[in-house]
């Protein structure tokens, strides 16, 4: 509101005419000069009235409408999305439930259940709206409200309606408009929110599919994984975006063998130890790249739908050692380990990758907290 009253002026037009409510300011001058105290108050106040209904006319239709998504309830809010057109308010729409949404958690152990489902329809419907004009900011405010809600049981249980095919689109498509853009036409801000498109859709995918072994099948089976693996791939020196790709990925893979078998035949050792080799200086990507190798690499598999230590196993076991080798898996992990010796966890899941791939050469030791 303040920004529209500095912009029109309270009582002056932009062609520099004087308004109603400056007319009415300036009667009542006289008015109190002769004692007609009523009179002239009077004035003053209705000038300031008109001055500010002005204020609120001109005031931007953004701003307005984010006043009232404040004001609405979660699902009044949904409603007036759903016949929106406008990208920016629809994006205005999307941070009032946001809001909302940390509200109620921060008063309660758990959110209430309707709330985050209207925040899903409205992340589908901003979606939609996307689909037919792209606009990236509004994908990225979909996508973060989606990750907002995305550990929310009744969420979940909606994922067969909703399905993942239109953010999954979204997130894909984004990407290749940005990858194919002639770097001379690509802006830094452009670049810069493409590149959080992609890291709050890797955020999204884990966290939808965080200690839900079903829903990490079926992000997998819809492509999410090779979605993950592309923006860490095209982003390789974006350390946010390597950061969240990587823990998608290690909440996908974590004990689920077909997963894993799929990051192999996607490429996706190679575009791990390329991450780590990248971006070695952050300890959280080398923590979670480091996690993903471990759980990929070790001599273990608990799955419950296969036999441990089977013929069958090792042999898939070796397969991948051997493609990881071939990918740089010793330089990476090394280089990890050397940057963070002071993280008792990455040395010591490094030291065992290096020791059972036949790593030859000094292995890096935990130095403590420095």
């Amino acid at each position: 509101m303040s920004q529209a009253l500095q912009t029109a002026g309270l009582f002056v037009t932009r062609e520099g005419n004087v308004t109603p409510a400056f007319f009415l300011i300036m009667i009542a001058f006289p008015l109190l000069w002769s004692r007609r105290w009523i009179l002239g108050f009077a004035c003053i106040f209705l000038g300031l009235v008109v001055a500010l209904r002005r204020a609120m006319d001109e005031m931007a239709a953004q701003d307005k409408a984010e006043i009232r998504f404040r004001i609405l309830k979660a699902h009044d809010v949904v409603q007036e999305m759903k016949s929106e057109k406008d990208a920016a308010i629809l994006n205005s729409a999307l941070e009032s439930l946001a809001e909302k949404i940390n509200n109620t958690q921060k008063h309660k152990e758990y959110a209430d259940d309707e709330v985050e489902l209207h925040c899903l329809e409205a992340a589908y419907t901003a979606l939609k709206r996307h689909e037919i004009s792209p606009d990236d900011l509004l994908l990225a405010g979909s996508l973060s409200l989606l990750a907002l809600v995305a550990k929310n049981k009744a969420v979940r249980t909606q994922c067969q309606k909703f399905g993942l095919k239109l953010p999954l689109t979204a997130l894909k498509q984004s990407l290749e408009v940005s990858s194919q853009m002639p770097e001379e036409e690509l802006s830094e801000p452009a670049e810069r929110i493409s590149a959080d498109v992609q890291r709050k859709g890797c955020l999204w995918l884990g966290a939808l599919a965080d200690n839900n072994k079903r829903l990490a099948t079926l992000v997998v089976d819809e492509g999410g994984l090779e979605a993950i693996l592309s923006a860490i791939d095209w982003y390789r020196h974006h350390q946010d975006v390597n950061n969240w790709g990587l823990w998608a990925i290690f909440i996908l893979c974590y004990e689920h063998s077909i997963n894993q078998m799929e990051l192999v035949r996607l490429g996706g050792l190679q575009i791990l130890c390329q991450s780590l080799e990248n971006n070695c200086d952050s300890l959280e990507v080398c923590r979670h790249g480091v996690a993903v190798l471990f759980d990929l690499l070790r001599n273990t598999n608990n799955d419950s739908d296969s036999s441990n230590n089977s013929r069958d196993d090792m042999a898939k076991l070796m397969k991948m050692r051997k493609v990881a080798i071939g990918s740089g898996l010793h330089n990476a992990v090394h280089k990890a380990m050397k940057n963070c010796q002071d993280s008792i966890e990455i040395v010591g899941m490094g030291a065992e990758l290096l020791i059972s791939t036949g790593f030859q050469g000094d292995i890096p030791v935990y130095q403590g907290v420095k």
